[in-house]
């Protein structure tokens, strides 16, 4: 049975409401972004609304994708998945909880809701642990993780939900070219002595 948005009991005036305070602070390149305040009464009743989490919303997709990310993650033997924001958080949370391993949220550093950067497990010198995520555009969510939990050794790369598909450091580095994370590969090899990927 689909999941059906009912406004009455919903919170459907506080969400639109957060919505549009958390809008009003995103900035771009400087310039403040103009939230479209009615942008939450376009919301289409009994469907799934978002954009890039969408596959994380809906229910069925989302148990695909989580028996999906388990075959591929398993073998990789990790002690725990590192998130950052809702994108990270609305799947790698199930993910970690039905692998039977570690979640590591890694907050953005906005001073808020919490004095802690980490919340969760801390991965060990020892441990291996993956990144997971809807998909990479600068690369910032991967350099913020790695940065945040002090080049920890151990990282295996990043299942991207919405590919459905797990990427070495390498293939991450190889694949997304960006002075973020040409500046990470850099700076780990620097602090470590060894490639990013090995």
């Amino acid at each position: 049975m689909a999941y059906v948005y009912n406004p009455e009991t919903d919170g459907y005036k506080l969400l639109r409401g957060f919505v549009y305070q958390i809008a009003k602070v995103i900035t771009r390149e400087g310039e403040t972004i103009t939230p479209d305040p009615n942008c939450m009464t376009r919301l289409v009743e009994g469907e799934v609304q978002a954009d890039y989490i969408r596959n994380a919303l809906d229910p069925v997709r989302l148990r695909e994708l989580i028996h999906s990310a388990d075959n591929l993650l398993r073998p990789l033997d990790p002690a725990t998945i590192a998130v950052r924001g809702v994108s990270g958080l609305v799947f790698g949370a199930p993910l970690a909880y039905h692998m039977g391993i570690h979640l590591t949220v890694v907050r953005k550093d906005d001073g808020a809701h919490s004095p802690y950067m980490v919340e969760g497990y801390l991965p060990g010198s020892h441990d291996r642990w993956v990144i997971v995520d809807d998909l990479i555009s600068t690369g910032s969510t991967i350099d913020h993780i790695v940065v945040t939990l002090g080049y920890r050794p151990g990282w295996l790369g990043c299942y991207l939900f919405n590919y459905d598909r797990f990427y070495s450091p390498e293939e991450v580095v190889k694949t997304w070219t960006s002075s973020i994370l040409e500046r990470l590969v850099e700076e780990y090899s620097s602090r470590t002595n060894k490639p990013l990927w090995a």
